[in-house]
């Protein structure tokens, strides 16, 4: 591996930065997800939970 890294600038196959980036990109990518998908839960729970202006009948 350090071998791949000791080459010229354009002849490298690893680059150190991209894993980084990859991972904090996912990172944020899964948080957004989970703040929906709790944001969604949060709204169906309490829609669900109201009972009606006025009684049917």
């Amino acid at each position: 591996m350090t071998s791949t890294l000791d080459l010229a600038p354009g002849e490298q196959i690893l680059q150190p930065g991209y894993g980084v980036i990859a991972v904090l990109v996912v990172a944020i990518l899964v948080a957004v997800g989970v703040v929906f998908v709790s944001a969604t839960a949060v709204l169906t729970s309490t829609r669900r939970d109201r009972t009606p202006a006025t009684p049917p009948g």
